[in-house]
């Protein structure tokens, strides 16, 4: 229910983000009711108690040294919400949807994967029915976490729908 593409879908149509998530989330509903799916809790990425559990974990991670802020410089596509390297690009569009990207420079803050390469191999190899076909396994596996995974950028500067960072200097 956050993000850029959200924040400039809102913008378009001449509504707040919260009124815009807000009647997808009603005709989400509606469609999950016609078709007798039931569900025990809905929960909302914008109610209060996601957030205050995503503070309480980010705020732990930052502690443990798992997030660190950085400066993130790459191209992104908003329908995607999607960041891609200039190799990834396909003739400077997004390699998904095809549709132009943005150059994007902005501090944000980074969950270290890195420092879990050699637990994920190790869980993987003990595990190995847990990504499944095997293919997408061996995928994972020589794609992006062997050649070097990359740190993931967890929070965003250039637009302010979405949870804020707590305490952020």
């Amino acid at each position: 229910e956050h993000g850029q593409k959200i924040q400039r879908k809102a913008e378009e149509k001449g509504v707040t983000p919260q009124q815009y998530v807000d009647e997808i989330v009603a005709g989400i509903k509606e469609l999950w009711k016609k078709l007798d799916i039931s569900y025990d809790d809905f929960i909302r990425t914008t109610e209060q108690r996601h957030k205050q559990v995503v503070e309480k974990i980010f705020a732990r991670l930052l502690e443990q040294g798992d997030i660190y802020l950085d400066e993130y410089e790459g191209w992104y596509c908003t329908p995607c919400e999607s960041f891609y390297t200039e190799r990834q690009l396909v003739e400077g569009n997004c390699p998904d949807c095809g549709r132009p990207v943005e150059k994007v420079k902005e501090q944000s803050y980074f969950f270290r994967m890195s420092k879990y390469v050699d637990r994920l191999l190790a869980f993987y190899e003990e595990n190995p029915q847990f990504i499944q076909p095997e293919s997408r396994k061996n995928e994972m596996i020589n794609n992006f976490i062997k050649p070097g995974l990359e740190d993931l950028a967890v929070s965003r500067t250039t637009f302010d729908w979405g949870i804020p960072v707590p305490e952020d200097p």
